[in-house]
């Protein structure tokens, strides 16, 4: 990795303290000064549940002026950080020099502010669950867009992998009538998942929608998810899955992610045990066939994943096509049985 020109440390710190750790996170000096700009404005507005946010972090360094008679100890569980920090007699001082040197560390913005836009929503993101990206925002508000025109009835989704619920719920809360469960075997997801349905309670209210987040291993036995899926919803009364799955094979996440997502995020969420990066998607085409799904929807990592997918899916008695992204990237497998759901065919535009 090329080192910073001296310079532009220089000019960041021309401007802000704090703007040099978080140029070295960014290396770009655009970039630096929004994501400064984002972390004060969110202390300002959210005070009190930025402060608590910032205490759950597991990397929180002894860097703290020290109260009287109060010693920082690394052991503490958050509320006792929390406790902590609001005793610091300048804590907007601490509170940026403590993420500016998280960032410096590539820590993820997204686990500093704690919430992740994603579409109308505010996605509550946590360490230990992946980081919702733009790609997966935009496959599925344009699946939204999809079931609304050609889906009318009260829909039923499962969200296989779901991690902190993005996809089911945004599309729970968009598709008016639609019951979507969640399901993931992290407790991390899990309770982030619960978390981002009570925030959005209002929206799915609104839409007339329910969100379930629920435990179950997908890699378990076929029948035993076939039954789970089941005992949800009723036999035979699952319409759609859709799953991002993890799907990055170990050398590949070695060698092509960033180092933030190799340092941060979870591994579990991105790299399936074992040799085969398409378990998950053999072992869920298995699963939408035997509950007589009408389609399946997966995002991908790339073209030749694409069509190593499409191949699975054919074998199997499925129709498949390909949703390129944004970046013209083979992103998203939508899947569906002859004579049904072909109108999953059409890709954003």
């Amino acid at each position: 990795m090329p080192r910073i020109p001296s310079i532009l440390i220089h000019q960041a710190a021309s401007v802000s303290p704090f703007l040099p750790s978080i140029l070295r996170g960014t290396r770009d000096l655009s970039s630096a000064r929004t994501e400064l700009r984002w972390i004060t404005e969110e202390f300002q507005q959210n005070r009190t549940a930025f402060l608590a946010n910032l205490a759950r972090l597991p990397y929180f360094p002894a860097v703290l002026q020290r109260p009287s008679r109060i010693r920082y100890r690394p052991q503490w569980k958050w509320t006792k950080r929390l406790e902590y920090l609001r005793l610091q007699p300048d804590p907007a001082r601490i509170v940026l020099r403590q993420c500016a040197r998280l960032r410096e560390r590539h820590y993820p913005l997204q686990y500093i502010l704690g919430t992740q836009p994603f579409h109308l929503l505010d996605v509550v993101v946590r360490p230990g669950v992946l980081i919702p990206r733009p790609e997966t925002e935009e496959l599925t508000s344009h699946l939204a867009g999809l079931l609304e025109t050609h889906h009318p009835e009260k829909l039923n989704v499962i969200d296989l992998c779901a991690g902190t619920g993005c996809i089911g719920l945004l599309l729970s809360c968009l598709v008016k009538g639609t019951t979507t469960i969640g399901v993931d075997i992290s407790k991390s997801a899990l309770a982030c998942m619960a978390e981002n349905k009570t925030k959005h309670e209002d929206l799915l209210s609104i839409a007339g929608s329910e969100y379930r987040p629920v435990y179950h291993d997908v890699l378990s036995t076929v029948p035993k998810t076939v039954a789970f899926i089941n005992s949800q919803l009723g036999p035979g009364k699952a319409d759609l899955i859709v799953s991002n799955p993890p799907y990055i094979s170990s050398a590949g996440f070695n060698k092509d992610t960033s180092r933030s997502v190799r340092l941060w995020e979870p591994r579990l969420a991105l790299v399936p045990d074992g040799v085969d990066e398409n378990v998950f998607y053999d072992r869920i085409i298995d699963v939408a066939t035997e509950v007589h799904a009408n389609g399946i929807v997966f995002e991908v990592g790339s073209w030749d994943q694409a069509t190593s997918i499409q191949r699975l899916m054919g074998k199997k008695g499925w129709k498949s096509s390909v949703w390129p992204d944004f970046h013209g990237k083979g992103r998203t497998v939508v899947a569906f049985r002859e004579g049904g759901w072909e109108w999953l065919q059409s890709a954003p535009s």
